[in-house]
């Protein structure tokens, strides 16, 4: 059969889709991700949902309908398959709302969906209520992901599940307990993806400063960086996914790693959610503003040049005009590179759902826009002393613009989050690094002049 799989949600899911093309491969079927060429009529469709929060399930919803309106059409899907986050966290749900549905796939079944697809060709698809539990969900494949040929950057998952249990999240009952891979498996990862051209491994899980305490007691990222930096010689790794907290604690050992480790290129994404200790309280985060302004000093001493990415949470039930106040004090005292943010989503079946004083809608969203305000002021002085600046810059793609033709992302950008370097010049090979000079930015797009291919 020729099967298209449709991504949506964080990288964590495109692992899983990569996983599930090469399963299916494996079994004979021509696969098709959705960032190839999509002129070949497909005979089944996998879309590989996200269920995290409400805006992430209506666009589930509606690439869901598209296909199944496709069903019966000439040139379209015969089958259409749910798969990841949605079916587990809501079956039922999901076959009410779209009935053409015809096979649901948990965030266990990952290994499973050649087996699962054949059984419904058969006539014999399993019922939502034969979906496994997360718990028992294995994250290695019997063979390399399938990744595009092109690739320059791909995702390396260290761990899956979590068992932070911040109040308003409902990842722990959609993806399970935190499960560390061993490190040997990611290390034999890494040298697959290498092999195949992959210039930049972004490590991943839902807290990468969680690794290792299921396999010694203690978290152990830092060791983790260490025996990958051998296998990286010449590529990048970048860090993404880290709990503020967490990294306070293990500073005397991550700050060094991040600093020494030659692939380890300067940047650090730590989610803070808030910048108010009481609301970071009440989301269940264990860490406090203080302690993290001291890390991010010590951090930017340590590391010259480091870029910084955070998450806030906004409209917190319980969030008043100064816990609000306190977080725009926060962000302007942090002054982080690249601010990420969005209203509170209530989550059935999580603790926040039930707790009291959630600031109106209309309220958060104007709480929401001067955030982001603040945060793109801030991070402005340090866009402009970029300037004039040569870097290095990983080529990911070609295009018509006949004034900046290349299009690729510096140490700064993490990769479909943080915005691209357009390149002017002659047009570069995409997959190779070259060094150009910063001259200028539109938000976090930079322009810059290549000065050297080799």
């Amino acid at each position: 059969m020729r099967v298209r799989i449709v991504t949506l949600g964080c990288a964590k899911n495109r692992i899983d889709s990569e996983i599930m093309a090469a399963v299916l491969e494996d079994n004979g079927h021509y696969v098709l991700l959705d960032d190839r060429p999509d002129s070949i009529r497909a005979d089944a469709v996998f879309v590989n949902t996200c269920a995290f929060i409400e805006p992430a399930r209506r666009e589930t919803l509606e690439e869901l309908r598209y296909y199944a309106e496709q069903k019966g059409r000439e040139g379209g899907p015969r089958w259409l398959v749910a798969a990841g986050c949605m079916p587990q966290g809501m079956p039922e749900y999901l076959a009410r709302e779209i009935p053409d549905i015809d096979l649901m796939l948990g965030v266990a079944d990952v290994l499973q969906a050649a087996d699962l697809l054949h059984q419904l060709q058969e006539g014999r698809p399993r019922t939502p209520d034969g979906i496994p539990l997360p718990d028992s969900c294995s994250i290695e494949a019997p063979r390399p992901r399938m990744i595009s040929p092109t690739a320059a950057q791909a995702y390396l998952r260290i761990s899956e599940g979590c068992s932070n249990r911040c109040s308003y999240c409902t990842i722990p009952r959609l993806r399970g307990a935190f499960r560390s891979r061993p490190s040997e498996l990611i290390k034999a990862e890494a040298g697959q993806l290498l092999s195949l051209g992959v210039k930049e491994l972004t490590l991943i899980a839902q807290d990468t400063t969680n690794y290792g305490i299921d396999l010694d007691g203690e978290p152990d990222l830092p060791g983790l960086l260490e025996k990958l930096a051998a296998e990286a010689e010449g590529a990048w790794i970048r860090l993404l996914y880290t709990h503020p907290g967490k990294l306070l604690k293990m500073a005397d050992r991550i700050i060094p790693a991040i600093r020494d480790l030659e692939p380890f290129i300067p940047y650090i994404d730590m989610p803070m959610q808030h910048g108010d200790d009481e609301i970071l309280r009440a989301m269940g985060r264990n860490t406090n503003a203080a302690d993290v302004l001291q890390f991010l000093d010590r951090l930017r001493e340590a590391v010259p040049h480091i870029t910084l990415r955070t998450t806030f949470i906004v409209g917190f039930p319980g969030e008043t005009d100064e816990h609000f106040q306190n977080l725009l004090n926060f962000v302007q005292a942090a002054s982080f590179d690249i601010v990420g943010a969005f209203a509170y989503s209530p989550e059935s079946g999580t603790r926040a759902f039930d707790m009291p004083g959630r600031p109106p809608a209309e309220l958060a969203q104007t709480r929401l826009a001067e955030l982001l305000n603040l945060a793109q002021e801030t991070a402005e002085p340090a866009r402009y002393d970029r300037i004039g600046r040569i870097v290095q810059v990983l080529v990911e793609s070609t295009c018509d613009d006949k004034d900046y033709p290349g299009i690729g992302r510096s140490y700064a950008q993490a990769p479909e989050v943080d915005g691209v370097v357009r390149l002017s010049g002659e047009a570069p090979q995409p997959g190779n690094f070259v060094l150009a000079e910063i001259s200028g930015f539109t938000g976090t797009d930079e322009f810059a002049r290549i000065i050297n291919q080799d």
